[in-house]
């Protein structure tokens, strides 16, 4: 939580204007996790939470397709997910 704690330090002379959140990929699970602990402390939240490049929390993981032999490929590819692993 040692993170979390230093951007709301970063943070908290701002929380008095609207602001908004970007993370991508571990950034937006840390995005994640600071905007649960302002809600938590009673602080300002933002506007806006955007996470980018990173599954949505209790979701169970699919395999990605660079994990899945050549049949299990073929198999995705003709149910339609892409080469980028975007449904």
């Amino acid at each position: 939580m040692a993170l979390i704690d230093e951007l709301i330090a970063a943070i908290l002379g701002h929380l008095d204007r609207p602001f908004a959140v970007f993370g991508h990929s571990l950034g937006g699970l840390a995005g994640f996790a600071l905007v649960r602990e302002l809600e938590r402390r009673g602080l300002p939240t933002p506007v806006l939470l955007v996470v980018s490049g990173s599954e949505p929390g209790g979701r169970r993981r699919r395999r990605q397709l660079h994990e899945l032999a050549d049949a299990g490929l073929y198999e995705a590819k003709k149910r339609g997910r892409n080469c980028l692993g975007v449904a």
